[in-house]
């Protein structure tokens, strides 16, 4: 047996190198529905969507990212029975995501979805905030066409309903975009 000796990349080609999706599970399909009545669903390989009563339809949460409006007021500790994390960045919804956020949720999200935990990202009807965040994450983290990350993010009864929010969803969209034009150069 010869052992070879590794190839060297010059510096051009490691930049078009892409990275990895964090997690790989061709066998699945998305989004898979946990529990309809609660709009909970994954949408990726340990990554759920949900409304505001979905932290407690599991105990086994590694992280939950609460995005509802008025959840920076208090704490709402007994929403969640024993997830690992519990993360409040509430702002309302049709806003734009805070300066700062998505950046924030991403290396939270790909700690935890790295590690085989389950991440919760959840808002008041599972349609806007939390599928926005799921779209960007899944963008940046999955490397998933805007076509296909949209796909499993979007419900039906979200559509009828007017959701996700243009200005809410657009903030995603743009900084999702902009993450993928910088790991590019």
């Amino acid at each position: 047996m010869t052992l070879s000796r590794p190839r060297l990349y010059s510096r051009d080609e490691r930049r078009e190198a892409p990275s990895p999706p964090w997690t790989h599970r061709p066998e699945a399909s998305f989004p898979r529905w946990v529990a309809a009545d609660k709009n909970l669903r994954e949408v990726g390989p340990g990554l759920y969507v949900g409304d505001q009563e979905s932290p407690r339809s599991s105990s086994s949460w590694g992280l939950v990212v609460d995005l509802c409006g008025a959840s920076g007021r208090r704490s709402n500790r007994w929403k969640y029975p024993k997830a690992a994390w519990v993360l409040q960045f509430g702002f309302l919804d049709g806003h734009p995501f805070p300066d700062g956020m998505l950046d924030r949720i991403l290396s939270l999200v790909r700690r935890h979805v790295v590690a085989g935990q389950s991440v919760l990202l959840h808002c008041a009807a599972g349609h806007s905030r939390s599928a926005s965040a799921a779209y960007a994450m899944l963008r940046v983290g999955w490397r998933l066409s805007h076509e296909d990350a949209l796909g499993r993010v979007v419900t039906a009864r979200g559509l009828s309903g007017g959701w996700p929010m243009t200005v809410t969803f657009g903030s995603a969209r743009r900084w999702a975009e902009d993450r993928l034009r910088k790991q590019r150069t």
